[in-house]
């Protein structure tokens, strides 16, 4: 169905804000309004809703999550971003522990790729889904 993804994000970024409050962290968001994707709604916020939990679990204590919804190239894609540990070249590897999230996306003909500069610097995780135009 058209979903509107931005909403979609901000929803799940304000289910999620109780979790992150609780260890003094800011959600920041950016998304465009009336940014349509043909998905199903209710798998990809599970699958969001992984990644902002990841985000908030392995940030520390003040920390910020960021989560910007852009277009590019004829695709919605969704970076979510942390402040947490970071990641190695090895836990990239096997990260995707986060196969829901994967498989969710994998459905929907898009992808998920986790980047991190190296322990300490925290991680982005960036899902793309072919976009079906805007509103």
């Amino acid at each position: 169905e058209p979903v509107d993804v931005g909403a979609l994000v901000s929803e799940v970024a304000d289910s999620n804000l109780p979790s992150a409050v609780n260890k003094q962290q800011s959600i920041a968001v950016s998304a465009p309004p009336n940014f349509v994707t043909m998905c199903d709604a209710d798998r990809i916020r599970e699958a969001i809703d992984n990644l902002f939990s990841n985000a908030i679990k392995y940030s520390p204590i003040g920390g910020k999550i960021t989560v910007a919804v852009t277009h590019e190239g004829g695709d919605t894609v969704i970076r979510i971003g942390d402040q947490g540990a970071g990641l190695s070249p090895e836990d990239l590897g096997r990260l995707f522990g986060l196969s829901i999230v994967k498989r969710i996306i994998d459905m929907h003909g898009g992808h998920v790729t986790a980047e991190s500069a190296g322990p300490g610097q925290g991680s982005t995780f960036t899902v793309t889904l072919p976009a079906t135009g805007t509103t």
